[in-house]
C-alpha cells in the first residue's frame, strides 16, 4: 500500500441494519466538487444495507 490511506469509521443511520459502526480504507477522502471547490468526505456507503452513513472518525494510515 502507498502512503498516505485513511481508515475511515462510520456510523450506518438505518435503524434495523444489524450494522452499527463499519470501517472502510480508501486512499483519497478530498475529492473536486462541480462547483470547483474542495471537499471532504463526509459519508460512506454501509456494506450490509448499502444505506448512507456518516464518518466519525478520519485516521491516516502511513
Amino acid at each position: 500500500m502507498r502512503a498516505p490511506y485513511f481508515r475511515l469509521t462510520s456510523r450506518c443511520n438505518n435503524d434495523l441494519c444489524p450494522v452499527d459502526t463499519f470501517i472502510t480504507e480508501r486512499k483519497r477522502i478530498h475529492y473536486t466538487s462541480t462547483s470547483g471547490r474542495l471537499e471532504t468526505c463526509t459519508r460512506q456507503v454501509c456494506p450490509e444495507c448499502k444505506t448512507w452513513g456518516f464518518i466519525i472518525d478520519t485516521e491516516e494510515i502511513r
